[in-house]
């Protein structure tokens, strides 16, 4: 137990320093994030409220469904919590350098995982209480619990974070010891195959998106969605009811409920370090022991590049340094999981698309979408790049590669592989939505826009504003660059989109006659890709001038 509370000593020091390390930044750095996270706030609360107005507002069931949301909501902060607690526990506990030495000293399995479970449920929820709290307090601001519900919220969701922790933690020590180092190439093709008959399947299940004459089946499915969240058994429904308990003057209910929280995370906080006195150590050195056959494989893919360009070397090298990395590839799933969500709804909505209103807002709508989507990977993915590439920059920069080519690697890698990605959702989307052919070729185009324009940013900022300190890309994001790429990405994408959405609304309004549209509409996609490539081509430029004066 003393080699632990020294553990969690370390690290409460360690994020004292952090915190008194804000003063000691830039001005200017402090006020652009303190400025966007209140912008943030502000927009996240008027938005939410907006959005449960409407839920209010809805004939017959609309506060039916306000109380559901909470149910709902619950549910999706366990399930979203616990997956990301997962994805963050598995590198603290088996790749993180520090474990090295941690696992040489002579400290109990125990008291590391527990250490472990502290610092996974911190990284794993702040971000949630940052975002969350204004999207909470605008509910209860419109629910008929009030403030009061939201007051109760924080009794009934701490230790619902805490058990989401727990049992991410749990899953990454399974994993750990009991995932496969790699698949056989028969069950790769099987999974790709089964993958596409799925993306079939998913698109032509239904002949059309759902129309207004369906909007009764719609809403069946939203009550029956929430019978769902609202299960007995699911801890996120006890939050919920305790919270209305609570809220109702229900004190023996509500009190009853939270310590059935608080039991079960009792329960896996003392099974946890248990569970990683048998598995952490073993699945450690699983991890550090190499089979032959991935030996082999590695020895093929060195004999193969050896007969390609430097370039094409350093992009493989890049490809497999983040499909190696399980904290990258696993974040990096769950964006595109939560897209695979977002295109499994996409028909579940009541829309008309004999009217013009929802064919453009529809339009505008999933573009805004993929875009969102772009500037978070490519913030997260592709900055660090050339922020952790720049600490060994000494040794590039020597290579007969040169400055121009290494930049020129990274942007290319980066704009081919989400283009590519990006095109299959945009067409995907547009087929199950059943956007009008123009429109749909319009947002093929303006994805690969957006791609390369996003690209050249993250990858042009990332070589000016390094994050030399970094030890992992996880590290490298968090500092003034890593803001100042994910401010410019939102800024270009918000002009992209209001670009785009230009000739539509002035279709809608009269403004534009139906012959001239389709000339209006496709001179703003030219626009779009004109500035996009000078965007890109600016930051590019910027970043290889100051590769070649710059003494790294």
């Amino acid at each position: 137990m003393n080699g632990t509370a020294a553990l969690l000593s370390a690290k409460r020091r360690i994020l004292a320093a952090t915190v008194r390390s804000i003063g000691k930044e830039p001005p200017l750095k402090v006020a652009v994030v303190g400025l966007f996270a209140a912008g943030w706030v502000c927009g996240a609360f008027l938005i939410s409220r907006e959005g449960f107005s409407f839920v209010a507002r809805f004939p017959g069931i609309g506060e039916y469904l306000l109380d559901r949301l909470l149910y709902l909501f619950s549910l999706g902060v366990f399930a979203m919590l616990a997956l990301s607690c997962a994805l963050l526990a598995y590198p603290l506990l088996f790749v993180k350098k520090e474990n090295e030495l941690l696992l040489s000293m002579p400290l109990g399995r125990a008291g590391i995982a527990a250490c472990r479970i502290v610092e996974t449920i911190f990284l794993g929820s702040w971000a949630f209480f940052l975002t969350g709290t204004p999207i909470m307090l605008a509910y209860f601001h419109l629910s008929e619990t009030g403030l009061r519900g939201f007051a109760f919220s924080w009794i009934f969701f701490i230790p619902l974070v805490v058990l989401a922790g727990a049992a991410g933690l749990l899953a990454a020590l399974l994993l750990g010891r009991f995932l496969p180092r790699g698949l056989p190439p028969a069950l790769r093709r099987a999974a790709a195959l089964l993958s596409a008959a799925a993306a079939a399947l998913l698109i032509g299940r239904h002949g059309g998106p759902a129309g207004a004459g369906r909007s009764l089946g719609f809403v069946d499915q939203v009550v029956s969605k929430c019978r769902l969240a609202s299960w007995f058994p699911l801890p996120s429904s006890w939050a919920a009811e305790g919270i209305f308990a609570a809220a109702r003057g229900a004190r023996g209910d509500a009190w009853l409920l939270w310590g059935a929280l608080v039991s079960t995370v009792l329960f896996l906080l003392a099974v946890g370090p248990s569970v990683a006195e048998r598995l952490l150590q073993a699945g450690w050195d699983r991890r550090a022991s190499a089979p032959a056959r991935l030996r082999a494989r590695g020895a093929r893919g060195r004999s193969w590049t050896e007969r390609r360009s430097p370039a094409v070397a350093l992009a493989l090298k890049d490809a497999l340094s983040f499909v190696r990395d399980f904290g990258q590839w696993g974040q990096f799933a769950l964006f595109f999981g939560l897209l695979g969500l977002y295109l499994l709804n996409l028909r579940a909505m009541p829309y008309d698309l004999e009217s013009d209103f929802w064919r453009y807002l529809l339009f505008i709508l999933n573009l805004s979408a993929l875009g969102f989507t772009l500037a978070g990977l490519s913030s997260r993915f592709f900055f660090p790049l050339m922020s952790v590439e720049l600490a060994r920059f000494w040794f590039l920069g020597t290579s007969p590669l040169g400055a121009r080519r290494i930049l020129g690697e990274k942007f290319l890698l980066c704009a081919t592989f989400i283009s590519g990605i990006t095109l299959l959702l945009a067409l995907l989307s547009g087929l199950m939505l059943g956007v009008p052919p123009m429109l749909l070729a319009g947002s093929l185009a303006a994805v690969v826009s957006m791609g390369c324009a996003i690209s050249g940013l993250s990858v042009g900022l990332g070589a000016l504003y390094p994050n030399l300190k970094a030890a992992s890309p996880a590290e490298a994001v968090s500092g003034l660059g890593g803001a100042i790429v994910l401010i410019l990405n939102l800024g270009y994408l918000l002009c992209a989109l209001a670009l785009l959405g230009l000739p539509l609304l002035l279709r809608l309004r009269g403004a534009l006659p139906g012959a001239a549209f389709p000339s209006c509409f496709w001179g703003c996609v030219g626009v779009l890709g004109a500035g996009s490539a000078a965007v890109a081509a600016l930051a590019l430029r910027a970043a290889t001038r100051w590769l070649e004066r710059a003494d790294l």
